[in-house]
């Protein structure tokens, strides 16, 4: 599917940033910046590999490496932020490997690791964080309207005004329509499923480990390799409203995330909290 999103904006996902651009790039071009961004992430010191979805707790995991680096908790309130690894505030900590055969060779000879979530879980928390109406979710209501935008453009929404925010349901469906049009690829990180990130071309057998934020055990191997008895990542905060999963919900969310639970089960440490009837209340990771 060669589709290229109506409009000139383009998502900094890291930065959490809209910037309007003359030049379009092609949506491969795209994709491809996009996911070079996520993997690979090389702690040159430490000769380690990390990978972290966004939503599946990057952000405790970059703020966990940076105090063990620098002797202190992130001190930024500002941009560029704490995922923006070469950015100069992380001081060429992190080199992003982007030759396929230097990947390989780490992937054989270094530690990796690879944070996970549970798919819908997550997806349920990327809308609360990036899509929801209403207040109590922490939404970023900054960058929200983009979001949408965004996503919309992808499910060849034609919606005339176009809604600023979107209801669970509604997100859902967006999100089946994108799959359905063969146009997952080019979803940005919030929601681009877990198998086509950190996993698209190194599976989780490939990975020293694979584990879920919440495990009690999950920062254990990682700092050992760090050489700090610390095994507990910061938290990021909570949303205080819970959302009711219906039924049309349940069904679309169970087919849109069979690919990346077929990939990820075994490495999750639950079953899944969002189900039919529930009200679900998930930390935002």
């Amino acid at each position: 599917d060669n589709y290229m999103a109506s409009g000139s904006s383009v998502i900094k996902e890291d930065a959490e940033v809209v910037e309007d651009s003359a030049e379009v790039a092609t949506d491969d071009d795209r994709f491809t910046e996009d996911r070079e961004d996520i993997f690979m992430r090389y702690l040159t010191s430490r000769k380690v590999a990390l990978c972290a979805c966004a939503k599946c707790g990057s952000t405790s995991l970059w703020q966990y490496i940076y105090q063990l680096e620098f002797g202190q908790e992130w001190p930024y309130v500002d941009k560029p932020w704490v995922h923006e690894l070469i950015s100069p505030r992380w001081d060429d900590k992190f080199q992003m490997i982007k030759d396929r055969s230097i990947q390989e060779q780490v992937m054989a000879n270094e530690y990796s690791f690879a944070l996970v979530r549970d798919p819908k879980e997550r997806l349920v928390s990327s809308w609360k964080s990036k899509y929801a109406c209403g207040f109590g979710y922490h939404t970023d209501f900054a960058s929200r309207k983009a979001y949408v935008k965004n996503l919309l453009d992808l499910a060849d929404d034609q919606q005339d005004p176009r809604p600023e925010c979107l209801e669970l349901e509604d997100y859902v469906q967006a999100l089946t329509t994108v799959h359905e049009l063969n146009r997952t690829r080019f979803l940005n990180r919030h929601v681009l499923p877990q198998h086509m990130a950190c996993f698209q071309d190194f599976p989780p057998s490939q990975w020293s480990k694979v584990t879920v934020i919440s495990e009690a055990s999950a920062f254990a191997g990682l700092a050992e390799r760090l050489g700090t008895s610390i095994e507990t990542p910061p938290r990021d905060h909570a949303s205080t409203a819970q959302v009711r999963i219906g039924a049309k919900t349940a069904m679309l969310l169970d087919r849109i995330t069979h690919e990346e639970y077929l990939m990820i089960s075994p490495y999750l440490s639950r079953p899944s909290a969002v189900l039919e009837g529930n009200a679900v209340f998930l930390r935002d990771y």
